[in-house]
C-alpha cells in the first residue's frame, strides 16, 4: 500500500479512532536543541524532500534523521525494526551518507569511532592473514556482510573466493569462514551481542580479539541461537576449523 492512500480521515474510519486535539501530551516537556549533525542534516534534505514532495521521500529524508537523533539522546534502540530492504533504502537515498551505522537484527547501531591502536591491530592482523591465507581465503577488513536481519562491518571477514570477487552482494553467511573483530572499547557489546547475531545466522566461528588483556575469545558450533563451544587463547598459535593444517600465531597477528 502507498503512503498516498494513508490520510487521517481513512485512518480514523478503518480503525474507528476518536480524535482528541484539546490535550497537549508534550506540555511538560522541555525543549531540547538539534544536534549540529540533525541541523545539517534536515537542511541538506529539506530542498529535496519539498521538491520530489512525496509522503515517502519526507519520511525518509526528514523523518528518518529526527528518530534516529531521539534515540540517540535517549539511548534507545531503534523505534521499529529496519528490514535489509528499508536499511538499503536509506543507504540509496543518501539518508546515512554522514551517519557511521550498521544493521543488527533490525537496529541501526552507531559504531564507535576507530582509535589509532585498533586502525593499527586491524591493519596489521589483516595483513598477517593475507599472507597466510594466500589463495585459500580472502579477507575483508571492515566491510559489511549481509546476514538474515542484519548487515554489519566486522573488522575481520575471512571468506569463501568468489569469481565475481562480491562485486553484485555482500558475503552471506554460508560465503563466511569466520570473522573476527577487534576490540578495544567495544569488547562487551562484541562478546554479547554481536556473538548472539553471529550465532543466530550460523557463522561457523568467531573470535574477539581482547586487545587491553591480550586474549583472543573463540566461539564455535552455533547451535540454537548461541556458541557450544568457547575458550580463550592468550599465546602460542590457533587453528581455525576451516584450516587446520595452518598454524595462526597469535602474537604476530594481533602484534602484541
Amino acid at each position: 500500500m502507498s503512503y498516498s492512500d494513508f490520510n487521517l480521515s481513512s485512518v480514523k474510519k478503518v480503525f474507528q479512532l476518536n480524535l482528541i486535539e484539546q490535550t497537549d501530551l508534550f506540555e511538560q516537556t522541555p525543549d531540547l536543541n538539534p544536534s549540529p549533525f540533525l541541523t545539517a542534516t534536515l537542511k541538506d534534505n529539506l530542498a529535496i524532500a519539498l521538491a520530489i514532495n512525496t509522503e515517502k521521500v519526507r519520511s525518509e529524508l526528514l523523518i528518518t534523521p529526527i528518530l534516529l537523533e531521539i534515540r540517540r539522546r535517549f539511548n534507545m534502540k531503534t523505534l521499529m525494526k529496519w528490514s535489509l530492504e528499508d536499511y538499503h533504502q536509506l543507504i540509496n537515498n543518501g539518508v546515512l551518507c554522514k551517519k557511521k551505522v550498521e544493521l543488527l537484527d533490525g537496529e541501526l547501531i552507531e559504531m564507535s569511532p576507530e582509535s589509532p591502536l585498533h586502525s593499527y591491530v586491524t591493519r596489521s592482523s589483516s595483513d598477517y592473514l593475507r599472507q597466510a591465507l594466500k589463495r585459500l581465503a580472502r579477507v575483508i577488513e571492515a566491510h559489511p556482510i549481509t546476514l538474515t536481519n542484519s548487515e554489519p562491518e566486522p573488522d575481520l571477514a575471512i571468506v569463501k573466493l568468489s569469481p565475481t570477487d562480491y562485486k553484485h552482494h555482500h558475503p552471506f553467511p554460508e560465503d563466511i569462514f569466520w570473522l573476527i573483530e577487534i576490540s578495544n572499547k567495544t569488547l562487551n557489546y562484541d562478546l554479547n551481542d554481536k556473538r548472539k547475531i553471529y550465532a543466530q545466522d550460523g557463522i561457523i566461528e568467531y573470535w574477539v580479539a581482547d586487545i587491553n588483556n591480550r586474549q583472543v575469545h573463540i566461539f564455535l558450533n552455533p547451535k540454537d541461537g548461541d556458541y557450544q563451544t568457547t575458550k580463550i587463547v592468550s599465546e602460542g598459535v590457533i587453528k581455525t576449523q576451516t584450516f587446520p593444517t595452518i598454524d595462526l600465531s597469535i602474537q604476530h597477528l594481533f602484534s602484541w
